[in-house]
């Protein structure tokens, strides 16, 4: 386990990347990540590891009109 600050919050997991903590939390397909303040790609989830103390946020994409 590992603790990561998920939306501004501490959160243990034990997810090694972030595909793994996509599906650890269920999130929606119509899902996007910042990590370590970048934008990252769908296609790159599960080859981007999470370390300890890493900075993760997830926004749910909305159609709006």
């Amino acid at each position: 386990m590992q603790t990561i600050l998920l939306n501004e919050q501490p959160y243990q997991t034990s997810a090694s990347n972030l595909a793994a903590l996509a599906t650890e939390l269920q999130l929606p397909a119509a899902s996007a990540v910042i990590y370590r303040g970048q934008v990252i790609p769908r296609a790159l989830w599960s080859s981007t590891a999470l370390t300890s103390a890493a900075e993760v946020s997830f926004f749910n994409l909305v159609a709006g009109g």
